[in-house]
């Protein structure tokens, strides 16, 4: 299998004098570089279908495949692995982690970065892109200078929106949705569903419990999903995982479930308590559940536990920061049961927090597989879906997919939460989008632009 690209010319690298770096034309062999460099590196499995990439002249790349990828446009072309650079920013001192060596093609030039304050942006001006708007061709970007403030407190990022200086503000949680509203009327809002799923995995290797497929059903219906939902998140989505209801070609809505599946959604601990006493549990038994140690994840653990506690289930919650529970999530390194989050869009690699144990070579999603989850006709059919380069078998078998593991309660969804994207009336040509692409931010910030006479006229 062989997939080639043409790549459009006249594109260039912007020039930067940190590196002494002038402006060049990007080229294939650019693309090569990188992804020989990524294919050579730690995460390098993501490649491991393309048995080679070269580049026949200066606007062709060609990649063969050694066996299908489902998702290889994602990977390629444009995932958050998919970047190109040049091998200028590699070899420059400090390497391409070091802000100042950063090189781009796109329309803003890197600037400035303070550490855990701002990153600024100024327009490129040999950027190749236009905007066409109502059939007149402008060239882009629109914005002279792109300031991202770096504010960890929410109560912080909510002052600079309400008070005008900052201009747009993508992820506002709802519970600040009713005040927003009060002290700003004049705000636009977007309000959207995260692509990331709250879940609670059951950890299922030579466990005395949880190899058991009816506990794992009756610790599901013994946690309020609804409940936890409503109190933490206020509005969200429970049953949003494996993959959301973003993905309608794949995703079977709650009512349309078979009725073993849809019963798991249904609050009822006295039928859980009953299941658990059917399989020699009638006193409940003792777990432990890791968390993270930030409020919303203190407060769904606080919520299973006293939810556990009515089915007899006795939790220790066993709270860590993010560096280590993120470790925990790669490593599976957790006795009991595991609090984390993971996204719910990406079709069908996020169905691989059932899959990727048996396969290292295909798989690069065997550490989403924190529940450990062993069934090997589910692993079959995973692998069906993921190497198939017909996207309607991968749609179907991965609808098919998505039911069954959701039916083993081999995981816990909590909630895909919903969020608000706040904008000010003077930022124009901007429609809510929150990315485009996979985290991809640049086409809205490409084309927005500030009316300035309308941020004066409104008093800011």
């Amino acid at each position: 299998m062989t997939v080639t690209f043409h790549l459009r010319e006249g594109v260039m690298w912007a020039p930067n004098e940190y590196i002494d770096m002038e402006a060049r034309e990007f080229v294939a062999d650019d693309v090569v570089y990188s992804l020989w460099r990524y294919k050579d590196s730690p995460l390098g499995s993501r490649y491991n279908f393309v048995s080679d990439c070269y580049a026949p002249d200066d606007y062709t790349v060609v990649f063969e495949f050694g066996w299908g990828r489902s998702s290889w446009l994602n990977t390629l072309a444009y995932g958050s692995r998919a970047e190109v650079y040049p091998q200028e920013s590699v070899d420059a001192p400090g390497g391409k982690g070091y802000w100042k060596n950063q090189v781009g093609t796109g329309a803003f030039i890197m600037e400035e970065y303070v550490e855990d304050a701002y990153v600024a942006m100024v327009r490129n001006d040999n950027y190749w892109g236009v905007a066409t708007i109502d059939g007149k061709e402008y060239e882009a970007p629109f914005i002279d200078r792109l300031v991202q403030p770096i504010i960890v407190d929410p109560s912080t990022q909510l002052a600079a929106l309400r008070t005008g200086k900052a201009d747009i503000h993508t992820s506002v949680k709802m519970m600040y949705e009713n005040s927003m509203d009060q002290t700003n009327p004049d705000m636009l809002k977007y309000k959207y569903m995260l692509a990331n799923c709250r879940l609670i995995s059951m950890k299922q290797t030579d466990h005395p419990y949880f190899q058991n497929e009816n506990i794992r059903r009756a610790m599901m219906i013994g946690t309020d999903l609804q409940g936890i939902n409503d109190a933490v998140f206020l509005e969200g989505e429970i049953h949003g995982f494996p993959l959301n209801s973003a993905t309608p070609y794949i995703f079977t809505p709650l009512e349309e479930l078979p009725e073993s599946t849809a019963l798991l959604f249904d609050y009822n601990p006295d039928l859980a308590k009953q299941m658990l006493a059917d399989e020699g549990y009638p006193d409940g038994f003792s777990v432990e559940l890791v968390i993270r140690s930030d409020p919303e994840f203190q407060d769904m653990g606080a919520m299973i536990a006293a939810n556990w506690a009515d089915i007899g289930v006795e939790t220790s919650l066993i709270t860590m920061d993010t560096a280590l529970h993120d470790l925990i999530r790669t490593s599976h390194n957790y006795k009991d049961t595991f609090l984390w989050e993971t996204g719910s869009s990406s079709i069908p690699g996020h169905i691989g927090v059932g899959a990727g144990w048996n396969d290292i070579e295909r798989s690069s999603y065997k550490t989403y597989d924190s529940a450990e989850y062993r069934d090997i006709d589910f692993n079959t059919k995973y692998y069906e879906a993921y190497d198939n380069m017909d996207s309607q078998v991968m749609k179907d078998l991965s609808k098919e997919l998505c039911i069954e593991l959701i039916d083993t309660a081999a995981y816990i969804p909590l909630a895909n939460p919903y969020q608000i994207c706040y904008t000010w009336p003077w930022v124009k040509n901007y429609y809510g989008e929150v990315e485009t692409g996979f985290i991809n931010y640049a086409p809205m910030w490409n084309t927005m632009w500030v009316d300035q006479d309308l941020k004066d006229e409104m008093g800011y």
